[in-house]
């Protein structure tokens, strides 16, 4: 029996050795059997050389068998398990929102005319967002964009506040942006940052009043006297005296009216009869002709306007008395 017959059969040469004995004992009684058989005429010497070649046959078995050990076969070793890779979050998305124009709150008073005002606006009421799994908004890292002419940028990390300085009566062509990351180092889009601006005074158009230089008025009337006798002329320049204060803008002499109750400009008007008052726009000069005695002295009113629009205020005008 071989390696791999004791094998098939789970035997072990300890078994095989005692298959061996078996044999050899059936190997003698077969011998003694035969022994009776051959006293009357058979060999000794051959019982003796069968009985021989039994006991070495019964015991080559189990050398036999030692001689061909079983090969020995190393276990294999159990697969190295794969680690199971850690899952890397996904970045998320940042969005941040553009500040509004009616965010903006002024610091103090900024009225109109005002050189310079500053406005503010807590950046967490913006409401920013992030998609980042467990990662926040970090205020910290609100950054603008540089602040176009006529504005000046200070942001407070402490209080996350970001204030604007203003100079400009009108906004720029080109706005300017801000970015904010989150806890998980995200940058968000680039968002609009809209700004306010100055509020100019309203512009004035100042219309002096004109008469006898004795009523202490911004225009005095130059010419003859008058007397009972003789019709007199007097003339009265606006020009020094008719201001507006539009830079972009000039007395529109053409829109001076001396007659508020008709409609359109009136550049000629008789408040009593013998009484003449005119404009020339070409001079900016007014001419009053007084032609009878009078007591009376009725007064004039007129306005006029710039080129940008700009209606003066209501001025008088007092012709001079013609008899003294």
């Amino acid at each position: 029996m071989d390696c791999q017959e004791l094998a098939a059969t789970g035997s072990s040469p300890w078994v095989a050795l005692a298959i061996g004995v078996l044999l050899l004992g059936a190997g003698v009684a077969a011998l003694l059997l035969v022994r009776r058989r051959m006293r009357a005429g058979g060999s000794t010497l051959l019982i003796v050389l069968l009985l021989a070649g039994v006991v070495g046959s019964a015991g080559s078995a189990p050398a036999a068998n030692a001689a061909e050990p079983c090969p020995t076969t190393s276990p294999s070793p159990a697969p190295t398990p794969t680690p199971t890779p850690t899952p890397t979050p996904s970045a998320g998305v940042v969005t941040a929102n553009t500040v509004a124009l009616a965010q903006w709150v002024p610091v103090g008073s900024c009225a109109a005319g005002a050189a310079t005002c500053t406005f503010t606006v807590d950046v967490t009421t913006l409401g920013d967002t992030t998609t980042t799994p467990g990662a926040a908004i970090d205020y910290s890292t609100f950054t603008p964009s540089a602040a176009p002419s006529g504005y000046a940028f200070l942001y407070d990390a402490a209080t996350n506040v970001l204030s604007v300085t203003v100079t400009a009566t009108a906004a720029p062509p080109t706005l300017p942006t801000y970015t904010v990351t989150d806890s998980a180092g995200v940058v968000s889009n680039a968002a609009t940052i809209e700004l306010p601006v100055l509020t100019p005074a309203a512009f004035v158009v100042v219309a002096p009043s004109v008469g006898d230089p004795d009523l202490a008025l911004p225009v005095s009337w130059q010419g003859a006297a008058c007397d009972n006798i003789n019709p007199c002329e007097a003339t009265a320049d606006l020009t020094a005296a008719t201001t507006t204060s539009n830079p972009s803008a000039t007395i529109d002499w053409t829109t001076l009216d001396l007659n508020l109750t008709t409609p359109g400009v009136q550049t000629v008007v008789s408040p009593i009869p013998g009484e003449t008052v005119t404009f020339e726009p070409s001079t900016h000069v007014l001419i009053v002709q007084v032609d009878v005695c009078t007591v009376s002295n009725p007064i004039v009113q007129y306005t006029v306007a710039d080129t940008a629009g700009t209606v003066s205020n209501v001025a008088n005008i007092w012709p001079p008395a013609e008899c003294n």
